[in-house]
């Protein structure tokens, strides 16, 4: 009898459900929006499935999916959005919202619907990385990536480092700190990096974090260089003090590990280094390449004279909903459920790259589908502003020229102000 009456009260609440279903549809008049996104395969199986759970809780509403491959979609996106066409919901490559947002009021603002950021870092949202311009969110992140840095806690230990890793610290800090490690093992290193890295993570990050809220990267609009050679030479000088005192391998060595192949070092693998720096997408695979060390993460260290403590996670992808939208409140009803609802936190996974919100991130871990290094990488990354490249600090060339630098310091072929010199005047003939 009891068990005849579990069945009935449970069918009882389906209808119930059902009933509630059917009453809203009817309330409301059948609207049908399109979300327009590009991706590979997993990405459009699960973006499908966020649609369909929306669509079930608000069943009065359509979701039309327009997916396909990068080439072509964003002259395709420009164009629509000109002509007020575009869909309702919109996925936008971070490079090209500048120039939809300068000289144009083609998307709406998430504020001006009471849309819910709160599982967003307002910091990360703050930039024109992430959506925000001039005070107005036109886009959301899909995603976080930035730099982190791991360390051996307790080989940390042994040493007699005692830096908290989780805090503010500089490279000055570190510096002082490393000087202990040769003399506890002179087999041991305390950092696991590459010209590469000391070039892009090190210097070029740290030159963007001393211009504090400057929002062209090292050069400005109308573009000239606005970073100073004194700020160049001080990073070269770090970086000249880390080989002087044995802290990176020398650059004979890095030469067989440049780009993102740290993790085929033999060292790396046997544990002789106490810490790496690198990007929150790579942490696993050097996490997976030292299996025998129990890995931590903090966030990358900084120049004591920086206006910003550290430089923030940038995202692959941003959502928008169009001004020209006829239903502006269905397609910001279906974005809240894409990025607010943990139904779809699980769905979406790491589709869209490591989730852009702290929630999603955890869901995500608990469930297998990142691993805590890269969560807490990417938790960091959020707590500070991102600053977008300018393009042009961004090109192989300009990588080129910073890598040199770097090398010429490591070498002794030039002294940190030479180095700084040669670097700025690389740059003005690259701007010109």
């Amino acid at each position: 009898m009891k068990r005849f009456l579990s069945i009935l009260l449970a069918l009882i609440m389906v209808l119930s459900l059902s009933a509630i279903s059917v009453a809203m549809a009817e309330e409301h008049e059948p609207v049908t929006i399109t979300f327009a996104w590009w991706g590979g395969d997993e990405r459009r199986d699960a973006t499908l499935e966020v649609i369909n759970q929306f669509m079930e809780k608000y069943p009065w509403i359509t979701v039309e999916a327009q997916y396909g491959s990068s080439d072509g979609y964003n002259d395709k996106l420009a164009t629509s959005l000109s002509a007020g066409t575009a869909a309702d919901v919109v996925q936008i490559d971070p490079s090209y919202m500048p120039k939809y947002v300068e000289g144009h009021d083609y998307f709406v603002d998430y504020s001006d619907y009471g849309f819910d950021l709160s599982k967003f870092d307002d910091a990360y949202l703050s930039s024109t990385s992430n959506g925000r311009f001039d005070g107005h969110q036109w886009g959301l992140p899909t995603g976080v990536t930035g730099t982190a840095v791991l360390y051996n806690a307790e080989l940390m230990k042994k040493v007699g480092i005692d830096i908290d890793f989780n805090s503010a610290y500089t490279w000055a800090d570190l510096i002082e700190a490393g000087k202990k490690v040769k003399e506890y093992d002179p087999s041991l290193t305390l950092l696991c990096t590459n010209v590469t890295y000391l070039a892009r993570i090190v210097l070029y990050d740290n030159l963007r974090a001393a211009l504090g809220d400057n929002p062209y990267d090292i050069t400005t609009d109308p573009v000239q260089l606005i970073v100073s050679k004194e700020t160049v030479q001080e990073n070269l000088e770090m970086i000249k003090s880390l080989f002087d005192g044995e802290l990176v391998k020398p650059v004979s060595y890095m030469q067989s590990y440049m780009g993102d192949t740290l993790q085929n070092d033999s060292e790396w693998a046997e544990g002789k280094y106490l810490m790496a720096i690198t990007y929150s997408s790579l942490a696993d695979v050097l996490t997976e390449a030292c299996p025998t060390v129990d890995w931590d993460c903090a966030r990358v260290c900084f120049m004591p004279d920086s206006t910003a403590e550290g430089l923030g996670g940038g995202t692959g992808q941003l959502i928008s909903v169009p001004k020209a939208s006829k239903h502006i409140r269905e397609a910001m009803l279906f974005v809240d459920y894409f990025f607010n609802d943990p139904t779809a936190m699980a769905t979406l996974k790491a589709t869209r790259s490591v989730p852009p919100t702290e929630e999603a991130r955890k869901i995500c871990e608990e469930n297998g589908y990142i691993s805590k290094v890269v969560s807490a990488a990417c938790n960091y990354a959020a707590m500070f502003t991102a600053i977008p490249g300018d393009g042009i600090s961004n090109s192989a060339e300009c990588r080129a020229v910073m890598e040199d630098a770097v090398a010429s310091v490591a070498y002794g072929i030039a002294t940190p102000e030479q180095a700084a010199e040669d670097l700025l005047e690389q740059m003005a003939d690259l701007i010109k």
